[in-house]
């Protein structure tokens, strides 16, 4: 096309071309395995889960505040739309909340879940009297929930679930431990936003952590200035500004992110990479792992031992694939070392000479 559009030949430099190569680094494949959630034993661990579980489960949709509204209004055809999908604001953010703090308890445990489910009530409480938040609902509504949330009777933990977390997290920290360097900065990738704050969390406050990395979170954020906030969504545009200019800096050396920083933002390389959640297609594999650019790094990849039976081939088949590329970026340098030592004779030369003429502008 490019071609084309400018009646030229588009031809690949050769000088310099085996420089390129030689200072492009590629990481150490990784993988590690861990352990998923036993569902039977789902909730062990967690004050939380289980009675905002119980809470969702118990919740009388005919004592919704919209509920209400629509019956005293005489709006019998809505009414009883709304009555068989049971979808209403509080209904929603209480099946949204309970499907992510979830899948919080399953990636992390149960210390990390209660954590999650804690600050967001919180941030829910403190966003009820914030003028500039904007959640889609009446201020009565609001109340309701924060009332729903608040009476849930919490247990008690014995002495052995106390700080219990995943299997999935003790490994992800186990590795960070070993290969944290002085110079070290890493990036890791997971697929939900909610799971990228409280990672972050978990890491800057778990005693192996704390003390050796600077960790901050990072997501995209939508173009919409009045985008709506939902109970849960614990991260806010303002805590992430300084962010990559800190972690450019040194001062950060651990971000937690979304595909977000797959491409398309200016950043340093990093002697780490982990994928938290497998990527979902090669491209996304390759361009995490062009983050890892330093030239000892390491690019790891996170695989429940549920998952090796299916999926694991294809890994592996991949990082052959991969290797095999390694390999030819080597013969390549040695074709593009011998091509540069080639003395050419130029027998034709194109020469163009100066105009002086000028030409007005066309509007």
């Amino acid at each position: 096309m490019i071609e084309a559009n400018l009646n030229a030949v588009c031809k690949t430099p050769k000088v310099h071309r085996s420089e390129l190569l030689e200072n492009t680094h590629h990481p150490q494949l990784e993988r590690i395995d861990y352990y998923p959630c036993i569902e039977d034993n789902f909730g062990h661990g967690s004050r939380f889960i289980q009675p905002l579980l119980q809470c969702y489960l118990s919740y009388n949709i005919q004592e919704d505040p919209y509920i209400e509204a629509l019956r005293e209004e005489g709006k019998t055809l809505e009414l009883q739309k709304v009555l068989e999908s049971g979808k209403t604001y509080c209904n929603e953010q209480l099946r949204k909340f309970v499907e992510g703090s979830r899948h919080i308890y399953e990636e992390l445990g149960g210390a990390a879940v209660d954590y999650y489910i804690g600050a967001s009530i919180d941030h829910f409480r403190n966003s009820i009297n914030d003028a500039s938040a904007l959640l889609d609902c009446s201020q009565l509504e609001k109340v309701h929930l924060l009332e729903l949330l608040d009476g849930m009777p919490l247990r008690d933990m014995s002495i052995h679930e106390a700080n219990q977390s995943s299997h999935k997290l003790e490994k992800v920290i186990e590795f960070l431990v070993k290969v944290d360097q002085p110079e070290f900065s890493g990036l890791i990738f997971v697929k939900r936003r909610a799971t990228v704050s409280v990672l972050a969390r978990m890491l800057s406050i778990l005693p192996a952590t704390q003390n050796r990395f600077q960790c901050a979170a990072y997501v995209g954020w939508s173009t919409n200035r009045h985008r709506k906030e939902s109970l849960g969504d614990l991260l806010h545009r303002d805590m992430q500004r300084d962010t990559l200019d800190e972690f450019k800096a040194g001062r950060k050396n651990l971000i937690v992110t979304t595909d977000v920083l797959e491409e398309g933002i200016d950043m340093s390389s990093c002697s780490l990479v982990i994928c938290f959640d497998k990527p979902g297609n090669v491209k996304s594999f390759v361009q995490r792992r062009g983050r890892a650019r330093h030239q000892k790094s390491t690019y790891a990849m996170m695989i429940s031992t549920d998952d090796m039976a299916l999926d694991l081939p294809k890994w592996v088949a991949l990082e052959q694939a991969m290797i095999q590329a390694y390999q030819d970026d080597q013969r390549l340098r040695r074709e593009a070392l011998q091509l540069e030592s080639i003395d050419e004779t130029v027998s034709e030369r194109l020469f163009i000479e100066k105009t002086q003429q000028v030409f007005d502008p066309v509007f």
